[in-house]
Order: C-alpha cells, then structure tokens, then sequence
C-alpha cells in the first residue's frame, strides 16, 4: 500500500456485468473489498477447493461506486497539486469494454460525468474562488499516438508526425505542439469533444486489418501570472496535468 508521500498509485475499478453478459448466464467472480484495497478473483472453472487469487492495490472500487467518489479519491489530489506547480498524470488503462471511457469521460448530467469534465471544474473552479489575488493562464494541448507515432490534434496537419525531445531542465516534450488559452470550462470542453471527434472519424478512415489503436492525451497547463504577465511555461509554480485514456476502434 501507498503512503501519501508516494508519487505513484494504482487504482482499479470493478465495472458490473452487462446485459450480453447477464444474457450468457455469467457470474460476478471478483470480490472488492474498498477498506483494504483488496481484489478477489475465484475461478469459476476451478477445482473444488482452490483458493482464490488476491491482488492488493491503493485502492480499489467496486461497481456501485460514483464517479464523484472515483475523482475525488484518484484524481483531486493530483489536480490540487498541479494547481501547487507539480506535474501529474492521470492514466486509464483496460482492455476493451473495461469501462476507461466510462471512467475517463462519463455520461450526461452531473452525477455522471467522470474525471475529464470533473477536471475542468476543479480548475476553473479554483481560478475563479482565487479571487483577484491571482490571475492564472490555463493553456490546453491534445496529442495522440497512433501506430507509434505522435501527432499534434490542434494542428492544422493533425496525420503529420511530431518529434519527441528532451530538455535538460525542463524535461520530455513534444518539439512545436499548440497549445491554446482557455478562460471557461465549456471553452475546454468544446475543443476537447472537436479534437475526439476528429480522431475517431480519421481511424475510420485509415483502419485496416481488424483493428488500429489510438490513444488520446490532453495536457492542461495552469499557472499563476506574475508581475511581468507571464504564466505557464515561465512561471517555477506552473504545473500540467496529463490525462490519458486509450481507444479501440474495431472495423466492422
């Protein structure tokens, strides 16, 4: 188990069977147990008497949790401390059908919304309870990698590959990736729903075999202005958020 101090958790998330599933007669054989972080799997082809396998992690969540439940314990801490100047990343990770859009970017209404949108009222929420004492610059980059290459979802050439550098100070980054000021969350939430919809319908058009992956990182850059007037990438308590979140798309 992780203490507070670590840089790094896991967390996993127990989806409930869906309705092909409840139709095929499959049975639930993963126990969550949210107090210790534990996760049960019993193998229903087994033999009579085998133990069951355990898995702990910092925490896991069984089906009936909420998607306010699920930020406010993986994702709010990272947020507050990128508010602070520190990087973060917030990664999804699953198979197809485990439930990372779900997790990731949620359904309508406010009690369904997951962890982007929830994002982008976090932040702006901050910006706004700050008051006059601060003014703050949030800049947004998306970038996608697809078939081992990166490309710049904000370019006007989005199928054209970037480069990956390395700085001695201020770490890995994408050489010429945009990135745009945002003031208010449907500002952010528009271009993110722009930049999806222009990614899935060009893995329509350049699909082959039985599938083609892409995965999807937006990066929020927030940071206070200083006297000078400059934010971000010049302010020492600047900080990015990296959310992630893989997709599949399967041609029929």
């Amino acid at each position: 188990m992780s203490n507070s101090n670590e840089s790094v958790r896991v967390c996993v998330r127990c989806r409930p069977l869906n309705s092909k599933e409840k139709g095929d007669g499959r049975q639930t054989i993963v126990e969550i147990d949210e107090r210790t972080g534990q996760v049960t799997l019993h193998n229903p082809k087994g033999d009579a008497g085998e133990p069951p396998k355990n898995f702990t992690f910092d925490y896991s969540f069984p089906h009936t949790i909420t998607q306010k439940e699920v930020y406010d314990k993986c994702a709010r801490p990272i947020v507050c401390a990128a508010m602070d100047g520190y990087n973060g990343t917030i990664f999804a990770y699953g198979q197809t059908g485990t439930g990372k859009t779900h997790t990731m970017d949620g359904g309508q209404g406010p009690e369904m919304q997951g962890i982007i949108p929830n994002t982008f009222e976090h932040i702006f929420g901050e910006v706004e309870a700050s008051g006059t004492n601060k003014q703050w610059m949030v800049r947004a980059s998306f970038l996608e990698i697809y078939n081992e290459e990166v490309r710049d979802l904000l370019s006007k050439d989005s199928k054209k590959s970037c480069e990956v550098k390395e700085h001695k100070e201020s770490g890995v980054y994408v050489k010429g990736l945009n990135a745009f000021v945002v003031k208010t969350v449907p500002e952010l939430a528009n271009v993110l729903e722009y930049v999806v919809r222009e990614a899935v319908q060009r893995w329509y058009e350049e699909a082959r075999g039985d599938a083609e992956r892409g995965d999807i990182k937006m990066c929020a850059m927030v940071g206070n202005m200083n006297e000078e007037g400059y934010g971000c990438d010049k302010d020492p308590k600047a900080g990015k958020i990296w959310r992630e979140r893989g997709a599949r798309y399967k041609q029929e």
